[in-house]
C-alpha cells in the first residue's frame, strides 16, 4: 500500500446528518476542514424521519430551513388512541416558535439537501474513504484511512470529530466506552401505504396487546412502527416481510388498515447508551456516536446536529486564535447533561407505551387524563420539541449570569427565540436573520431614544467592538425616538411589536448578548463597558484595543 499524508484543522469522520451539519457549519465559519465517509452516496433508507421545531429554528438561522420546509411534511400533533378510552389529540400549534410542527421528513433527503448544501459552497465529502486507525501526538490527531483506491492516506488534524455513528470506530479504537443496556424490545418497521387510514396527524394505537403507530410523510406512504408483545424475545436480526408486519398491525388493531407497496422492511432492536466525556484531548463524539436511545419522541437525528451546531462555532473561535480554548469544554459540560436527561426520558417513555396487562387499563386512563391538559400537553411539547433545551446549569453559564436581571427573563444559557423587527428602512427583519452571521449578537435596549443614552450606548460599541474587532455584531433596539438621532444609525431595530419586554425579559438599560448558536451569552442590567468587556472575555480574546 502507498501512504501519503493530509493535513487540516479538522477532520470529521462519518458523513451522516451530524457530520453534514458539522462540515456545513465549520464552511461557513471558514475552516478548513475534511469530511471521510465510507458509504459511496448519502443514504437511501428513510430511517430518521423527525426534524423538531428547534433544529428547523437551528436550520434556519443557516439559512437552509426553506429547503427542508419544501421538500418535508409538517405534521400538525399527534392523536392518541387509548384502548377503551376517548381519542387524545396533542397540538403543536401552541408551541412558541416560527415552526409550530413536527417535520416529517426521511434522512435520505435530510443527508442529500445538506450534502448539496456543502457542495454548493464549495465543500465536498471524501467518499469511500474508511477510518482504520488513530493515534494522538503532540496535540494532533494522525488518522490512518483507506482511500477508494484501497490505498493507506494519513491525515492529520488538530481536532476529530466522531460522527460515524452507533458502532464508531473511532470510540472503539480509543477504547472509550460506551455505558449503557439493551432495551430487550423488538421493532417492526415499514414504509409503506396505508389502506384505510387518511390523516395528517401521526396516530399512535395503544392496546392490550402492543403498540402501532402511523407517522405519514410522504403522498399515501406512512412510517408504520409496531411492538407487538406476541414477537418479543426473538432474534431481530432477520429480514423482515410484509406478511409479517400487516399480521402484526393486525393483532394490535384487528384488521383496520391494509399495507401496500412496502418501501422498506425492516427490524431492530434498541438500547440506551452514551460516552463518559464528550472530550478526549483533541477528538470529539457527536451524535450517534456520543448517545443512543429508543426512537420514542423522534430525538436521535435532532441531538446529533445540535450537537453540531454547539461545537463547531466554538471550534472556529479556538482555531482562529480569537476564542479561550477552555470554552471546548462547554460542548461536553452543555451537551451531555441534554442527551443524558434525553435517555431516561425515552427509556420511561417506552416503558410506559409497552406496559403489558393488566396495567394497560390504568396506563390507557391516565395516559389520555395526562395529554387533555393543556398544562401538561405543553410541557410534554415543549421537551420534546427541543425548545426547552438550556445550559442555565452549567459552569460557563453561572459565570455569565447577573442577579440584577429578572428570573423570568432570559438569562445566559438559555435559547432565544424569534423576534420581528423593522430596521432602519422600515423593512421586517427577524432576529434569527442576524444570527445567519457567526458572530456574537450584542443588543442594547431602550424604550426611546435620547441623545444621553445614545452616546452612552455608542461608548460602549465602540469599547466592545474595538476590544474583539469582527466577533461582534452591535444593534441599538427602541420602541421609537426624534428621527434624527437615529437616521444616521446603520445598527438600529424597532420592537413594533413589543417583544423585546415580553420574549427577551429586557428593560431599559438592559445588554443581551447572543452567541452564534442562537443561546444568551449572557443578560446585563447594565449597558456599561466593564461588566460587559468581563462577561464577553469568558468566551473571547481580546484582539487588540484602540
Amino acid at each position: 500500500m502507498m501512504c501519503s499524508e493530509l493535513t487540516t484543522d479538522v477532520l470529521i469522520v462519518g458523513g451522516g446528518p451530524t457530520g453534514l451539519m458539522a462540515a456545513n457549519e465549520l464552511l461557513r465559519q471558514g475552516i478548513d476542514f475534511q469530511i471521510i465517509e465510507k458509504r459511496t452516496k448519502p443514504s437511501q433508507q428513510s430511517r430518521a424521519l423527525a426534524i423538531q421545531p428547534r433544529t428547523l429554528e437551528t436550520l434556519d438561522q443557516m439559512g437552509l430551513v426553506d429547503r427542508f420546509i419544501k421538500q418535508g411534511f409538517p405534521s400538525p400533533g399527534a392523536k392518541l388512541h387509548f384502548e377503551g378510552t376517548p381519542l387524545a389529540k396533542i397540538e403543536w400549534s401552541h408551541l412558541q416558535t416560527h415552526f409550530p410542527y413536527l417535520m416529517v421528513l426521511p434522512q435520505s433527503k435530510t443527508e442529500t439537501i445538506l450534502e448539496n448544501h456543502l457542495v454548493e459552497q464549495g465543500g465536498s465529502v471524501k467518499r469511500k474513504w474508511e477510518f482504520s486507525h488513530l493515534s494522538i501526538r503532540d496535540g494532533y490527531v494522525h488518522v490512518t484511512a483507506i482511500d477508494p483506491n484501497q490505498r493507506e492516506k494519513t491525515m492529520i488534524a488538530r481536532y476529530l470529530l466522531a460522527c460515524d455513528g452507533a458502532h464508531s470506530p473511532v470510540r472503539k479504537d480509543l477504547n472509550i466506552p460506551f455505558s449503557g443496556e439493551g432495551e430487550n424490545t423488538t421493532f417492526f418497521l415499514g414504509d409503506v401505504q396505508v389502506n384505510g387510514l387518511d390523516s395528517t396527524y401521526i396516530n399512535v394505537f395503544l392496546t392490550e396487546r402492543g403498540l402501532a403507530a402511523f407517522f405519514p410523510f410522504k403522498e399515501e406512504h406512512y412510517r408504520v412502527i409496531t411492538v407487538d408483545f406476541s414477537k418479543q424475545h426473538f432474534p431481530h436480526q432477520d429480514a423482515l416481510s410484509l406478511v409479517e408486519l400487516q399480521e402484526s398491525v393486525d393483532r394490535i388493531i384487528p384488521h383496520q388498515f391494509e399495507l401496500t407497496d412496502p418501501q422498506w422492511l425492516t427490524q431492530f432492536g434498541t438500547a440506551h447508551r452514551q460516552v463518559p466525556s464528550y472530550r478526549y484531548g483533541p477528538v470529539f463524539f457527536l451524535g450517534d456516536a456520543a448517545h443512543i436511545h429508543n426512537p420514542a419522541g423522534g430525538q436521535g437525528m435532532n441531538l446529533g446536529i445540535q450537537d453540531a451546531a454547539n461545537l463547531t462555532w466554538k471550534l472556529a473561535l479556538v482555531l482562529s486564535g480569537k476564542g479561550h480554548p477552555d470554552i471546548l469544554d462547554t460542548f461536553h459540560t452543555e451537551r451531555h447533561p441534554i442527551a443524558e436527561a434525553t435517555l431516561k426520558g425515552t427509556s420511561r417513555a417506552l416503558k410506559a407505551l409497552t406496559i403489558k396487562p393488566p396495567w394497560t387499563k390504568v396506563r390507557n386512563w391516565l395516559g389520555r387524563s395526562v395529554l387533555t391538559s393543556q398544562t401538561m400537553q405543553d410541557k410534554i411539547l415543549n421537551q420534546i420539541s427541543n425548545l426547552a433545551v438550556h445550559y442555565r446549569s452549567t459552569p460557563h453559564a453561572e459565570k455569565g449570569l447577573d442577579p440584577l436581571i429578572s428570573s423570568s427573563a432570559l438569562c445566559a444559557g438559555d435559547r432565544v427565540p424569534d423576534l420581528i423587527f423593522l430596521n432602519n428602512n422600515h423593512s421586517t427583519i427577524r432576529l434569527f436573520e442576524l444570527l445567519r452571521k457567526p458572530r456574537f449578537l450584542c443588543l442594547y435596549y431602550m424604550e426611546e431614544l435620547n441623545a444621553s443614552h445614545l452616546s452612552e450606548v455608542m461608548d460602549t460599541i465602540h469599547t466592545l467592538e474595538s476590544h474583539f474587532k469582527d466577533q461582534l455584531s452591535s444593534f441599538i433596539i427602541s420602541k421609537g425616538g426624534t428621527r434624527k438621532l437615529f437616521k444616521d444609525l446603520p445598527a438600529m431595530l424597532f420592537d413594533v411589536h413589543g417583544e423585546v419586554p415580553s420574549k427577551l425579559g429586557m428593560k431599559m438599560g438592559h445588554l443581551l448578548v447572543i452567541r452564534p448558536d442562537g443561546y444568551v451569552a449572557f443578560h446585563l442590567s447594565s449597558w456599561k463597558s466593564e461588566p460587559a468587556l468581563e462577561k464577553i472575555n469568558l468566551w473571547l480574546k481580546e484582539q487588540a484595543t484602540v
